[in-house]
C-alpha cells in the first residue's frame, strides 16, 4: 500500500492568480512582487522537504531547489549527479521501490502556512499597488 494515498493531490490551486497578474501588470508593468512571493513559498516548502528526504549521502538534499515566477512556485530534486531523485519521492512499483513523497508531504504540512502567508502578500501587494 502506498504511504500517502493523496500523493496526486500535491497542487494548490489560486483561482484568479490570472487576473492578478493582469491586473498587476497594467499597474506596474512589474510582477517582481509575485516572483519574492513565490520563491518564499516554494522556499517553504523545500526547506520542509529538506527535512524529509532519506538520508545517505546529503546529494538527494542539497539537490532539493526552489524556483519562483510570476505565475508558480516550483520545488525540484535531483540532477544530472543524482538521477534517481523520481524514483525516490514517486517509487518504482516494477522494482519494488516505495515512494517516499517527501515534497508532496512537506507541501502537505506546509499548506495551511502556504495559504495563509499567500493571502497576507497578495493583500500587501494589491495595497501597495491602490488595487485594494
Amino acid at each position: 500500500m502506498a504511504k500517502n494515498p493523496n500523493r496526486y493531490t500535491t497542487a494548490v490551486t489560486v483561482f484568479g492568480g490570472v487576473e492578478l497578474r493582469r491586473a498587476l501588470k497594467a499597474a506596474a508593468d512589474d510582477t517582481n512582487d509575485l516572483k519574492q512571493m513565490n520563491k518564499a513559498i516554494a522556499e517553504m516548502v523545500a526547506e520542509e522537504a529538506r527535512w524529509r528526504v532519506p538520508f545517505r549521502s546529503g546529494d538527494l538534499r542539497r539537490s532539493i531547489k526552489a524556483w519562483g515566477a510570476a505565475s508558480k512556485a516550483r520545488v525540484t530534486a535531483g540532477n544530472k549527479n543524482v538521477p534517481y531523485a523520481m524514483v525516490n519521492h514517486w517509487g518504482w512499483p516494477q522494482r519494488n521501490i516505495e515512494g517516499t513523497f517527501f515534497i508532496t508531504e512537506a507541501l502537505d504540512a506546509k499548506r495551511k502556512e502556504i495559504l495563509d502567508f499567500y493571502e497576507i502578500e497578495v493583500e500587501q501587494i494589491l495595497r501597495e499597488r491602490g488595487l485594494l
